[in-house]
């Protein structure tokens, strides 16, 4: 908690004024905003170099048009404050970091106040002639430090393959940083919606811009994080577009199944309207007010199990007139529903009970998944028991036989036959062609072949668990955009190509904060990510002494300095404190440097003192201190000021998708370091708490997926032997059945390692959405064996493949066909589901069809046995029995003699 910690104590402080602060446009640098220009030499000689005049003359051309020509530059760069230009002023815009700063290229030095010299411009437009061969190995000498290794100063701008004995590389990368807020706007916080919008749109046109520049002799790309947060969402509203054709493929085939386009139609609504229905329920009922773009993804889910329920009724209805003969309408629906629920409903409430397991995750996205996929199923369920029988009937009576241009004619109804019994071969004639099918020809094989079938499934089941055991949580960035989409290849380019990979935003911050003792969430709304809770005040935290500055001021040199925890790139250390301390001793008349104070409100001011300091060229240098909200004064009861909080901020060189394997012991390491610190400083300074930020957070909760997506195939394994128990009342089926469901879930967990795949993020959401499908074929076929009215089992076999082969099999095809549509996503997420869901189906068919049918062809009941009803049966009226009635009133429990 004590990343939400600090930013529950960020919000206390700074939300109350920041509102209506006003800000100077485009003065707090914006790291997401930040544009980074790359350049790769092609089509050149062997070792495509970059750093030779010409080209380097035409990376001063790209940048100048940028810089000088290009729509609103001005109205996005970065004004820095605190940077004085050679002619002495402030530059609207803050330079680029680029390698053609360096003075021997196209840089331009000037004198700062401490007469010390630097880079305070880059030539402008009218200067662009190539620079001469000295001049260059000049700049590039300079890139060296004595001991050959790479100056820190450009080792960001250059790209692989550049070392002492190259002195050249292919890839350069210029940084042009941008600012907040955008002009009109007072503050970031002022319609921030509006100015992402805004600045989005226009970094848009700046990677079009981009790649128009490339040429044969170089390719020019950009890189920007908040292009990428704009394509990632982008990406991800088109995924569930596709969302339309599968609802087109299972709508053509319900077409197909029940011959009636009405039925498909109105079966199609029922499924729809059970998403506001459930939304009704998961709202105002449950109470759970967060709903994200994952549980649209449920539309892809309950595509599939509504046209099963469907065809498992529809296919009920066919069989009662082949199994009753001709008989009333209301006497052959009654059997339809009977039958048609029953089955349903086992299916229904198990796999929603696989979803219901992950309400109880620790993880509040996928606990409130599991609550509305769970209540979506049996919302559908129960629309399917009551709305599609009435369908049926309007469709039986009124447009089974009428072509649509006839639709106005009655058809006469007819007379009603008794029911005479049929013998076998002409019961076999009524039968559908894909019923007859799985009756004659899929039984014979099976019972020929069950043997074999055996032997093949423990086969396969040893050598799925052993893939399965293979697998290993992800142990490299996750990927969500593949690295084929255009996007992409920017963010592969900062990774892979330069010294220094990635940008600052791509790496590990560690925040370490002094004044905040923990954060207070009794109160808050679970559902609501954004109520984190209230900031609880460290009491004893005190900087009034110079020994507990000194202490912070010693803490941030020894952490700045440890290689293994901090970054060597210049700007990867933010102590205020340091500023501090040269404000004092050199800037502030009268003070040696830190020194103590009587009381918090003379620290107060003495720290907004340094914060809004006016420097000689009108700039304030440690504004961006106040912007960053590192330090955090508060305006107590009666006007006074308190130094409530303040944090240091550290850049590591951890990349901040590293998964929970590798980040858990930088994590480690940084709280051990923390804790040593707070063992040794002065009371006051002594609980300091650090934080990662979101990574942390986040780390966590991968290792939880993980953790979870294990369990909840467990419990769903479990549920599935419940309720078949339940159901079937037979322990052996509802034993072999289990066994079917988890070969089910271990044959897909070894398909995942045959992918390539790894436990990341993506592959745990998708298995806990996965578990809930491979219950429902086994089940279909373990309730309709036991519910045969013959007593052998080869009979029993063949009668549960004739009642639910066919519903097994369209099942299994418009699952799949509906999942086939999530492989036209871009983004990694969609694909992997899509693969997990048709794997997860073909193997369900399967062990439900194959080898569970086989296994029922060799040891599956005959007549009671295994059977729960006897036993019960009895035990009931052995209970009823010593119950008697008397005068039709009252009822006395008990043995004659025993005056009860």
């Amino acid at each position: 908690l004590t990343s939400k910690s600090l930013e529950a104590a960020r919000i206390e402080i700074f939300d109350g004024t920041k509102d209506d602060v006003v800000i100077t446009p485009l003065s707090i640098s914006r790291s997401s905003y930040t544009v980074y220009l790359m350049y790769h030499a092609r089509n050149g000689d062997a070792d495509e170099q970059i750093l030779t005049p010409d080209r380097l003359s035409a990376v001063k051309g790209i940048e100048d048009s940028f810089r000088f020509e290009f729509f609103n530059y001005t109205s996005h760069c970065w004004f820095d404050q605190s940077f004085v230009n050679c002619d002495g002023t402030v530059p609207k815009c803050a330079l680029p970091y680029t390698v053609l700063q360096n003075p021997d290229l196209y840089g331009e030095l000037g004198i700062s106040q401490d007469n010390e010299s630097y880079v305070c411009d880059i030539e402008g437009p009218d200067v662009t002639a190539p620079v001469s061969s000295d001049e260059l190995n000049r700049a590039i000498d300079a890139m060296f430090l004595p001991d050959g290794s790479v100056n820190p100063a450009y080792s960001f701008t250059l790209g692989v393959g550049f070392n002492e004995s190259s002195r050249n590389t292919a890839y350069l990368r210029s940084t042009f940083p941008m600012g907040s807020p955008l002009e009109g706007y007072i503050n970031p916080n002022d319609n921030s919606k509006k100015q992402r919008d805004q600045f989005e749109n226009w970094v848009v046109d700046v990677v079009n811009w981009a790649a128009d520049q490339s040429t044969d002799e170089m390719e020019v790309i950009v890189f920007n994080s908040q292009y990428q947060q704009y394509i990632f969402g982008d990406l991800a509203n088109k995924a569930f577009v596709w969302a339309i054709g599968s609802v087109i493929f299972v709508l053509i085939l319900m077409w197909v199944h029940t011959s009636s386009f009405y039925l498909a139609i109105m079966g199609m609504l029922q499924i729809l309207l059970a998403f506001p229905v459930t939304y009704f329920l998961y709202y105002f009922v449950f109470r759970v007010t967060y709903f994200s773009s994952m549980h649209i993804l449920t539309v892809f889910l309950i595509l599939g199990i509504g046209a099963d329920d469907i065809f498992v009724f529809i296919d009920a209805w066919h069989q009662a007139e082949v199994i009753l003969g001709r008989v009333g309408d209301l006497q052959r629906l009654s059997w339809t529903f009977r039958r048609a629920s029953r089955a349903m409903m086992v299916t229904s409430f198990t796999t929603a009970a696989a979803f219901y397991i992950t309400a109880s995750s620790e993880i509040m996205p996928i606990s409130t998944f599991g609550v509305f996929a769970g209540t979506l199923i049996l919302v559908n369920y129960l629309m399917c028991i009551l709305m599609f029988p009435c369908n049926l009937i309007v469709w039986h009576r009124f447009w089974r036989q009428r072509h649509w241009r006839a639709c106005l004619r009655k058809v006469p109804e007819p007379e009603e036959e008794e029911h005479s019994p049929t013998k076998e071969n002409e019961t076999e004639l009524q039968y559908r062609p894909v019923e007859r099918f799985f009756r004659g020809p899929w039984n014979s094989y099976m019972r020929k072949m069950r043997f074999v079938h055996l032997g093949v499934a423990v086969a396969l089941i040893g050598v799925c668990i052993w893939l399965a055991t293979k697998l290993e949580p992800l142990t490299e960035d996750e990927e969500w955009i593949p690295d084929s989409h255009e996007s992409m290849r920017a963010g592969n380019w900062m990774n892979d190509n330069f010294l220094v990979a990635g940008t600052t935003t791509s790496y590990l911050r560690v925040d370490l904060s002094w004044g905040i003792a923990g954060l207070d969430r009794s109160d808050t709304n679970k559902y609501d990510p954004s109520d984190i809770g209230t900031v609880i005040w460290d009491d004893d935290f005190s900087l009034l002494s110079a020994a507990n500055q000194q202490a912070v001021l010693d803490t941030c040199n020894v952490l700045g300095s440890n290689m293994e925890l901090v970054s060597d790139r210049e700007g990867s250390v933010r102590c205020w404190i340091i500023d501090f301390d040269i404000y004092q001793r050199t800037i502030k008349p009268g003070t040696p440097g830190l020194i103590s104070y009587e009381s918090d409100a003379a620290l107060a001011a003495a720290v907004e003192e340094f914060l809004y300091y006016n420097n000689s060229a009108g700039t304030q240098p440690y504004i961006k201190y106040v912007d960053s909200e590192q330090v955090g004064i508060e305006t107590m009861e009666g006007g006074s000021k308190k130094l409530r909080f303040f944090f240091f901020r550290f850049q590591t060189d951890h990349r901040r998708s590293l998964p929970y394997e590798v980040m858990f012991p930088v994590y480690e390491q940084w709280a051990t370091e923390i804790e040593k610190i707070n063992s040794e400083s002065p009371q006051g300074v002594n609980n300091a708490l650090v934080s990662g930020g979101d990574v942390w957070p986040f780390m966590i909760t991968q290792n939880t997926l993980v953790d979870n997506s294990f369990l909840g195939m467990g419990l769903a394994i479990m549920i599935a032997f419940c309720a078949l128990l339940v159901s079937t009342l037979n322990v052996l089926v509802s034993v072999i059945s289990t066994l079917a469901v988890g070969s089910i879930v271990v044959s897909v967990l070894a398909c995942m390692y045959l992918y390539g795949w790894m436990l990341g993020i993506i592959e745990t959401i998708a298995a806990v959405i996965i578990v809930g499908f491979s219950v429902d074929y086994v089940v279909h076929i373990g309730n309709a064996y036991v519910e045969s009215s013959h007593d052998q089992r080869a009979d029993r076999a063949r009668d549960a493949l004739t009642d639910m082969g066919i519903s097994v099999l369209f099942g299994a095809l418009t699952t799949a066909g509906a999942g086939a549509f999530l492989f036209g996503p871009v983004l990694v997420f969609f694909p992997k589901f899509g693969a997990l869901l048709m794997t997860t189906i073909a193997f369900s068919f399967l062990w439900s069809m194959v080898f569970f049918v086989s296994v029922l062809h060799i040891c599956g009941p005959n007549g009671d046995f295994g059977n729960l009803r006897p036993p019960l049966t009895r035990f009931w009226k052995k209970i009823t029995a010593s119950c008697t009635c008397c005068a039709g009133v009252s009822c006395c429990c008990g043995s004659p003699n025993s005056g009860l």
